[in-house]
């Protein structure tokens, strides 16, 4: 498809409408979000940006156009030992920001998927959906089982 055609597509789809508000509740307390994700970092961008989250840290696959209407998709954080074969090793990812962060930071996961499973074993708290939920159980990962970001942030300013 064309770049017209791609992002009159992405233009439609929706996030979760409590996720800009989470991040800047985020923002405002002075702490780091990083988007990591198996997906694509064009499509995320030009989703987060018709919301004004075009600050974000985001590491994902990355899309290039190569023509009018062709595409390729490389894998700039993908590791060969992945543990869950993602093109977006999210386990790397997660070590390189917790050494990168300073102490007494906790690091916290809100995933749903496979993608997830290497990295809620490394983070401190892990908000679940999906198929993480499970995998969390069965690993003893300690989680919450959320629906949205509405609980996210409910969840997070109770603890303030």
């Amino acid at each position: 498809m064309s770049l017209v055609e791609l992002n009159s597509h992405l233009d439609k789809i929706e996030i979760d409408p409590d996720f800009p508000a989470f991040v800047a509740e985020v923002k405002q307390h002075g702490h780091r979000i990083t988007v990591v994700s198996d997906g694509l970092d064009y499509v995320i961008e030009r989703i987060l940006g018709r919301y004004g989250l075009t600050s974000l840290e985001i590491k994902a696959n990355k899309l290039v156009q190569q023509g009018s209407r062709s595409w390729k998709v490389t894998f700039p954080n993908s590791h060969m030992d992945c543990q869950v074969s993602s093109g977006n090793c999210k386990c790397s990812v997660v070590e390189q920001h917790q050494h990168q962060t300073i102490k007494g930071y906790r690091s916290l996961l809100i995933g749903d998927g496979t993608s997830d499973f290497c990295a809620a074993g490394k983070v401190d708290f892990v908000f679940a959906k999906n198929a993480l939920v499970n995998h969390c159980v069965e690993q003893r990962i300690p989680h919450y089982q959320i629906e949205s970001f509405a609980d996210v942030r409910s969840l997070l300013n109770a603890d303030r």
